[in-house]
């Protein structure tokens, strides 16, 4: 998978929204092969931790035509502010009634008049939607308790193979005791060679145990990323944003730690790059826009408004299993409501396309800075 290839193969765009969507990004960011023709990524470390502290790249060493990736990544920082007792507010979904949903929603007048704002609008959708949530899966506060049932922490480890341990630590506690030395070194070797069966039990039966693991889930990626992560011997102790940034402006280094202020410099710089380069630009034209259009085009674009038939046709083809919007409202539970909201979502995108505005509630982003070229 060539990550310089992003926006040219669909196959790589897939595979990176895959790794980004479960919070996993790229540490190695230029170019791993190259020869005098071309250049390729495709030698990644995919990391979901972290930390201004991690120091990644390429190392320039003959060993072969691909440039040796490295990773130093420190230990994670332990949370200071975060209580036994914190909790956290969820809906429970699986017990929502969708017709008595569906019946509140076709009672609402969702009208939309010439004058109205679409921002206002589009606010008041997802308010009186909210509203009608917190009465049919309202929110609960759990706190966060133990599983009810300890799993083994290697639940490969059988019976048979505990046997042997059992009877391994007695040959070892022999060995400890003995005072006469041939018999000891005897008891010694019986002790090794139980210390090896033990040992290659344990891989036969962990790699069975693995096998028929990814085997029964191979088509749940949770469960298959659990199971890698199982593996990696991987924890989700530390925060997966970044803690602090460094920024340079005009000349004076300044250190960010404020996690609102953070965001603010990242998007600040994405959304002024594009007039910084044409700060810079060295040729300016002087001639108006239509002296460059020699065959102007007679035909005109034009956006035909939606319908609500359209929009449930869309919805209808939303995939249940992806994971949930900004607003966190399963797409199982909005294709059973397609119905009683492919309205008021009909007049939202109509009164956008008429207006050319972007109702505020849609301006969600995920920016992710990858190399490119050079």
């Amino acid at each position: 998978m060539n990550l310089l290839d992003l926006d040219k193969e669909k196959e790589v765009e897939t595979y990176f929204d895959n790794m980004t969507d479960h919070k996993f990004m790229p540490l190695i960011t230029c170019p791993t092969r190259i020869n005098k023709s071309s250049k390729t990524l495709i030698d990644n470390i995919f990391y979901n931790q972290f930390s201004s502290e991690i120091v990644s790249g390429n190392l320039t060493v003959g060993i072969s035509d691909h440039l040796p990736q490295f990773a130093l990544i420190p230990n994670a920082p332990q949370k200071t502010n975060i209580t036994k007792n914190e909790t956290k507010q969820i809906r429970n979904y699986k017990q929502i009634d969708s017709a008595k949903l569906n019946t509140d929603l076709n009672r609402i007048n969702w009208t939309f008049e010439a004058n109205n704002d679409v921002n206002q609008y589009g606010s008041n959708f997802i308010n009186i939607f909210d509203q009608l949530l917190d009465i049919h899966a309202p929110l609960k506060t759990v706190k966060p308790t133990k599983s009810k049932i300890k799993q083994k922490s290697k639940p490969w480890i059988n019976d048979n193979i505990i046997k042997l341990i059992k009877a391994k630590d007695k040959v070892h506690a022999r060995y400890i005791k003995e005072k006469d030395t041939s018999t000891k070194q005897a008891i010694l070797n019986d002790y090794k060679k139980k210390k090896n069966e033990i040992t290659k039990q344990i891989r036969i039966a962990k790699k069975a145990y693995y096998n028929d693991f990814f085997e029964k889930n191979s088509k749940n990626f949770k469960k298959l990323w659990s199971g890698i992560n199982k593996i990696l011997n991987k924890s989700r102790k530390s925060n997966d944003n970044p803690i602090c940034i460094e920024i340079n402006d005009d000349g004076q280094v300044q250190t960010i730690t404020e996690t609102k202020q953070i965001a603010e410099e990242f998007n600040k710089h994405y959304t002024s790059v594009a007039e910084k380069i044409l700060e810079k630009r060295k040729f300016k034209g002087k001639s108006p826009f239509n002296s460059y259009l020699k065959n102007p085009n007679q035909k005109t674009l034009m956006i035909q408004p939606t319908t609500k038939e359209e929009i449930e046709d869309v919805i209808s083809c939303l995939d249940i299993s992806k994971s949930v919007g900004p607003n966190s409202i399963p797409n199982q539970i909005i294709q059973e409501v397609k119905k009683s909201i492919s309205t008021p979502l009909a007049n939202i995108f109509n009164s956008s396309f008429s207006s050319g505005i972007c109702p505020n509630f849609l301006k969600f982003s995920k920016v992710i800075p990858i190399f490119k070229k050079d």
